[in-house]
């Protein structure tokens, strides 16, 4: 009860990280999620020459991580909050100053990155934020080459439901990235403590 209270009082800033608890929370979410963050990059198979995407950078704890393996390629994140670009950008700023990493502020709705760019896309936690699903499958086949993987993580259920978070059902994810234009969508499952861990892996 008293996680699920914590929760909702703070799930604007999940949502939208802003401030000085905005840059707490980002540091402490991405601290419980290394293992989930860990588990989904190992299913994309990441490839020195890969394109990559990362939807809600956050920290940039995982681009950082990441930027030893994508050696050859281009990394990239996506993300609307201004606190966490900043957080990120201290944090990445030798693999930016070099040309490895670049960081957009923007949505995942409407990215206005460039067509056909990434070879991988993921994203951690940040489906619930979504609210028109179809959209943002259609731009992430827009903005992705041909054959890419899209891997989309989250837990099922939701710690808790409010009006900053949707409740899409697995099923309801898998069904939209499909309608949406995706060939295949495989589904990947692994418990993290009492959490039931999806990730939801499509090929354009």
């Amino acid at each position: 009860m008293f996680e699920k209270a914590i929760f909702r009082l703070f799930s604007s800033q999940y949502r939208f990280p802003s401030g000085f608890l905005g840059r707490y929370i980002g540091n402490k979410m991405d601290q419980l999620n290394d293992p989930q963050s860990d588990w989904v990059v190992s299913l994309l198979d990441l490839q020195p020459n890969d394109t990559v995407l990362e939807v809600g950078f956050s920290t940039g704890r995982v681009l950082k991580k990441i930027s030893s393996i994508v050696t050859k390629g281009k990394l990239y994140g996506l993300d609307p909050s201004n606190t966490m670009y900043n957080v990120a950008s201290e944090k990445l700023k030798g693999e930016m100053q070099s040309g490895q990493v670049q960081l957009v502020e923007g949505y995942a709705e409407k990215s206005m990155l460039p067509d056909n760019t990434f070879s991988k896309i993921f994203t951690v936690h940040v489906v619930y934020f979504w609210e028109d699903l179809e959209q943002v499958f259609k731009e992430f086949l827009r903005i992705s080459k041909s054959n890419a993987l899209v891997a989309i993580y989250f837990v099922s259920p939701i710690i808790a439901s409010n009006k900053n978070f949707h409740e899409y059902t697995e099923d309801e994810i898998k069904e939209t990235m499909i309608s949406s234009g995706f060939r295949t969508v495989r589904a990947e499952h692994k418990m993290f403590g009492k959490q039931n861990g999806v990730c939801l892996v499509a090929k354009k």
